[in-house]
């Protein structure tokens, strides 16, 4: 079993254990056995507080982190960064208020918040406070994206993007906002926050199953539809088509099995499985590379490539896609 070469000096608290998350991020921080172990990260999750007191403790238990803190104040007090990982980002504005009246970096998971106020308060506090503040979510950083960016690179000027993900409207944890954000942060991530119009159709309107479209206008002419599937199998796909070529991402995705029952169990559905052909056997390495571009952000060892500007955009691209379903009108993300 590997062991750790050098003695632990950053100190990571969770805030949230009703998300995955709360597994997914310590297991490679705090878990020598499992297989995406980082050995060399000099950090451990030291601290949890949840507000289901029984389901923190299996979260600690689960991946040995060894206090379990009464309050959000006490799991922050001996650390030296906060991550913010509850499920509902209603919550994070909040939570994420201790780390920083506290001078804590803080990395603040999926959605940044729900509201396009509240990410703008939440952004002002962290400025206004001197302390690092990072929001995103893993699958920026899976390989997969990673490489897909990279072949835009070689197909021309991109026209048209087509990005597809699991989201719901009805859970409850904020409504789309809660799982659309995946697929809405890979679209700024690779094509810009210059969104000038999203319009969006649900089918069946209002129904508890739905699948979702939104077309995404941008300023220089890009045209980007996503798709949300609530009424089908959990599935991530991307494709943009170049003035010189074309790209697609089915034959890279990851086996992301383990995403898909934590998104099933969160929104009572039963179909909760994977597509086929994300089921590959290759391991999802979105986590581990995630967790080390937040650690390695919030310790000041590299400048993240995400902005304030863009945390926020992608909850006014979340929201303005809502109020298009509900009025029936496009709507400018940058005016909400």
């Amino acid at each position: 079993m590997p062991t750790r070469e050098t003695r632990t000096t950053t100190k990571i608290a969770i805030l949230g254990s009703d998300n995955s998350h709360a597994e997914r991020f310590p297991e490679i921080l705090n878990v020598p056995s499992h297989p995406d172990y980082w050995l060399d990260s000099n950090a451990t999750v030291h601290s949890i507080w949840g507000e289901d007191d029984a389901r923190t403790r299996e979260v600690a238990d689960k991946v040995s982190i060894p206090n379990v803190a009464a309050t959000p104040e006490e799991a922050v007090a001996d650390a030296s960064i906060v991550f913010v990982v509850s499920r509902h980002g209603g919550l994070h504005l909040d939570l994420a208020r201790v780390a920083i009246e506290a001078r804590k970096p803080v990395f603040v998971d999926k959605p940044f918040t729900v509201m396009p106020d509240d990410a703008r308060e939440l952004v002002s506090l962290a400025e206004g406070a001197g302390v690092p503040m990072i929001s995103f979510t893993t699958l920026r950083y899976g390989s997969d994206t990673v490489d897909f960016k990279r072949r835009m690179s070689e197909i021309g000027s991109v026209r048209y993007a087509g990005y597809t993900g699991p989201a719901s409207r009805q859970n409850d944890y904020g409504g789309l906002i809660f799982y659309s954000i995946h697929t809405v942060e890979l679209m700024l991530h690779l094509h810009g926050i210059d969104v000038n119009s999203v319009y969006a159709i649900e089918h069946p309107a209002g129904a508890e199953k739905s699948n979702i479209t939104a077309t995404c206008s941008y300023d220089d002419g890009t045209l980007v539809t996503l798709a949300f599937i609530g009424d089908g199998a959990y599935h991530f796909h991307k494709r943009a088509i170049g003035s010189e070529g074309v790209i697609d991402s089915s034959e890279d995705e990851r086996d992301l099995s383990a995403d898909a029952t934590s998104f099933g169990r969160a929104v009572g559905e039963s179909a909760n499985q994977p597509s086929t052909s994300m089921s590959r056997g290759m391991a999802a390495d979105h986590y581990p590379n995630g967790v080390r571009e937040a650690v390695r952000v919030m310790r000041g060892e590299k400048t993240s490539d995400i902005s304030p500007v863009q945390m926020i955009r992608a909850v006014q691209v979340c929201n303005a896609i809502e109020e298009s379903l509900n009025t029936g009108r496009a709507i400018n993300p940058s005016e909400l």
